[in-house]
């Protein structure tokens, strides 16, 4: 997710990780990233997070982080130590 500015009312896109504009910054992970690491974490036995993956301070960019914590809940119930 790439956004023109650093404000909670930018601009916003969903782009590959490649391919962001000129000018605009990548604050949160996009819908493919969360369910790429969905799939290399679902057979985690131990899972440690340091931190948010985007600037989830602002709705516009909390998807990612969310998606990262729905993902860690799973590995947890699964048995996994999270």
């Amino acid at each position: 997710v790439v956004a023109d500015k650093f404000a909670a009312d930018a601009n916003t896109q969903v782009v590959d990780a490649d391919a962001i504009p000129d000018g605009w910054m990548g604050l949160d992970n996009g819908p493919k990233s969360t369910e790429q690491q969905k799939e290399a974490l679902s057979e985690c036995k131990t899972v440690v997070m340091n931190g948010p993956m985007g600037v989830f301070e602002m709705e516009a960019f909390a998807k990612g982080t969310v998606g990262i914590f729905e993902i860690l809940v799973d590995v947890t119930k699964a048995g996994g130590v999270t």
